[in-house]
């Protein structure tokens, strides 16, 4: 991020999503007593579809009891497109490098961490990144989010192989000031005091492990009873890491 400032939030009460994902067509998924996600997955067309697919996972958090929309979440799922198809750290890159500035950077780091080989990963089976969790006030400090997140997971662990995510929590109540707008130490201070805050809030209740010291990504693998397992280490020489920008 760059220089951050408080951000505001809309008039859903959130601060990055200006209307939730449609219910219609959506599974429902028993959460907690009270609490559903609706959620479903959407193809994402891409170059290379022949070797690497990705999905995009939709979700409202949702209050059984009155229908309030409580939050919402935000993943994309990637595996192989067949079975014997092997997927190159550069075609991972190139594919998300078409999507997003943000899939930019997370392929970007997945192609340079040392402790994991996303080819290896793949091989495995799917793994999903985990772009966004986001809670209305009311309904912070209960933990639904994580809850939302962690049954969403056995479920797809389940019904597709699902074995691995990624996520870079950041507080939301910050966004990037314009290049032209000057710093305020004061919220610089504040971002890095709720950054903290919120990875160690993340690594209390998930079996995380950075990907790569001080990048801010971090590992989950599921199984071995919620504990992580030994990371796939890298065999190939490394290359340099990509970097290219989005116009």
């Amino acid at each position: 991020m760059n220089s951050p400032r408080l951000a505001s939030r809309n008039h859903l009460g959130f601060y990055r999503r200006e209307q939730l994902p449609p219910q219609r067509g959506s599974k429902r998924l028993s959460v907690a007593p009270g609490l559903i996600l609706n959620w479903y997955l959407a193809h994402i067309e891409n170059e290379l579809e022949d070797d690497i697919s990705i999905q995009e996972v939709e979700g409202q958090i949702r209050d059984s009891q009155n229908g309030v929309a409580v939050g919402y979440l935000h993943w994309y799922i990637f595996a192989k497109t067949e079975e014997n198809a092997e997927v190159s750290r550069w075609t991972f890159f190139d594919a998300c490098d078409a999507q997003s500035q943000e899939l930019c950077d997370f392929a970007a780091l997945l192609f340079s961490a040392r402790k994991l080989d996303v080819t290896s990963m793949l091989r495995l089976g799917p793994i999903a990144f985990m772009h966004l969790l986001e809670v209305r006030p009311s309904y912070a400090g209960n933990g639904l989010g994580i809850q939302a997140t962690k049954a969403l997971a056995e479920y797809l662990q389940q019904k597709i192989g699902l074995h691995a995510a990624v996520m870079q929590p950041v507080p939301l109540q910050f966004d990037s000031a314009p290049d032209d707008q000057p710093s305020d130490p004061s919220a610089e201070q504040l971002f890095k005091h709720e950054l903290r805050h919120l990875v160690s809030y993340y690594k209390r209740v998930l079996p995380l492990e950075e990907v790569q010291r001080g990048s801010g990504y971090f590992l989950w693998r599921f199984g071995n009873n919620g504990r992580p397992t030994p990371v796939v280490e890298r065999t190939a020489p490394q290359k340099a890491r990509p970097h290219r920008s989005r116009p």
